[in-house]
């Protein structure tokens, strides 16, 4: 603070590079910014749906997404279509007439190096990227090679001189490998680095239960020797996490948006609908009972009939000329007349009387 307050002007340039001593965009680290964001974006739509207090408005999730959207664009900006890899970049500062500093132009550092790979940090490139870069992993000569010794990965390409193998390097790009579906390589790259940290050979016979007691959790191998590097050989807590991590991953994440409602109206929903179908069969069974009773209603009518018809023909209308008076002893009009004698009450009446006389 007491620097920027004796420095007057903030636009000088040896003051800006004693800030910012070169601009360069590295793939590394542009890629560790898209992954956070597309992270940052995934957790406010995880509030969102889970309804808390503290979720994000709609213009704070925009603005993330936006975020999410830059970062992505600069890790795809320095994509190097003729060499088929992700390349660090320089950014030329130029200044201005005012005193300011300009960047809008870029230089690609035209290296072979390992750090080009984690740009498969996560499963955010098109395929074509991703075999593009695989294949220089499978080559064993040229600018861009790297499966040039015994073991994979050598931190710098071209098979020319030996290249450290750092343990952090393989575990990155190897998980890269298998988040962007290049299983095989990425179990190739992660099998060599655990067969040099036990001293096994690096083939298919290798097996690590005859890993060796002194395993090196070194922070560098030599590339030739398969020696952990440095004099004084320290053992490193991140090899080791690397080393476990390996054999025992992690489960992947993995979050699926709950439905726009609450858990306690779904329930509410579900127990409505409940009523409504248990009314519905009431009402169907109270109906199917009632048909079936007219059903029998309907037989009983039918076996009248017939029992009618058998007794007594239908009535029929006397000819021209006939007395209709014959009408009442005959047909239906004198039987029915003749069921209304029989059922008389003053005929029962009558007749109980005779016969107690």
């Amino acid at each position: 603070n007491s620097t920027l307050k004796n420095n007057t002007n903030f636009t000088n340039h040896d003051v800006f590079y004693s800030r910012c001593p070169f601009g360069m965009l590295d793939v590394g680290f542009s890629a560790a910014l898209a992954k956070a964001d597309i992270d940052m974006l995934m957790i406010g739509q995880i509030l969102a749906d889970k309804n808390h207090l503290t979720r994000p408005t709609s213009d704070e999730m925009a603005s993330t997404k936006a975020r999410s959207n830059r970062s992505m664009n600069m890790l795809n900006a320095l994509w190097h279509k003729d060499r088929g890899s992700f390349l660090n970049k320089l950014v030329m500062l130029t200044e201005t007439t005012d005193g300011w500093y300009n960047s809008n132009t870029t230089m690609s550092l035209d290296a072979s190096v390992a750090y080009n790979f984690f740009s498969m940090i996560d499963p955010m490139l098109n395929s074509s990227m991703v075999a593009k870069m695989s294949m220089q992993l499978l080559q064993h000569s040229g600018t861009v090679s790297f499966d040039c010794g015994n073991y994979p990965l050598w931190t710098v390409g071209g098979c020319r001189d030996s290249s450290p193998i750092i343990p952090l390097v393989n575990y990155r790009v190897s998980t890269g490998l298998i988040l962007n579906g290049e299983l095989g390589l990425g179990d190739y790259i992660s099998n060599g680095l655990l067969n040099l940290v036990c001293g096994l050979p690096n083939s298919a016979e290798s097996n690590l239960m005859n890993c060796s007691e002194n395993v090196d959790f070194a922070n560098a191998f030599n590339s030739t020797s398969a020696l952990p590097m440095g004099k004084n050989i320290m053992q490193s807590s991140l090899t080791a996490a690397v080393v476990l991590d390996l054999l025992l991953p992690d489960k992947k994440f993995t979050y699926e948006g709950e439905p726009p409602i609450s858990s306690s109206s779904v329930i509410f929903l579900i127990a409505a609908e409940l009523v409504v179908a248990f009314a519905v069969g009431v009402v169907c069974l109270v109906l199917s009972l009632n048909l079936m009773r007219r059903a029998n209603a309907d037989e009983e009518g039918d076996e009248f009939v017939q029992l009618v018809n058998e007794q007594q023909p239908l009535y029929e209308e006397p000819e021209d000329g006939e007395d209709r008076d014959i009408a009442n002893t005959s047909g239906i009009g004198a039987w029915s007349l003749e069921l209304m004698s029989y059922m008389s009450p003053m005929k029962w009446f009558s007749r109980d009387s005779a016969n107690n006389s």
